[in-house]
């Protein structure tokens, strides 16, 4: 658990949290691996988490047509936010470009 403590303090959007809650946040952490090409989320889909990449790149992208990205995520990245501000839909379409 030291290790996703450790991660989770070095993301910009919780750098600002105590010890004690980075060490609470880490507790709830569930390792997801995706593979290239696998889609994480569909504009539209239910949203109920987000996700912060702590390896290999997601791309954020607009399914079309034409399909277009819209921008990389790497380590450190966080998606899905709005999710925890009370939007019940993603807002975005999102794949793995890298494992």
């Amino acid at each position: 658990m030291q290790r996703t403590v450790d991660f989770l303090r070095n993301v910009r959007v919780l750098a600002g949290l105590s010890d004690e809650l980075l060490e609470r946040l880490a507790g709830k952490v569930v390792e997801v691996r995706i593979g290239a090409g696998e889609w994480i989320m569909h504009d539209g889909d239910e949203a109920e988490s987000l996700f912060i990449v702590r390896s290999g790149r997601l791309e954020v992208v607009d399914e079309g047509p034409p399909e277009t990205l819209i921008r990389v995520l790497r380590r450190g990245d966080v998606l899905g936010e709005l999710a925890l501000l009370g939007e019940d839909i993603r807002s975005a379409s999102v794949r793995a470009r890298r494992d």
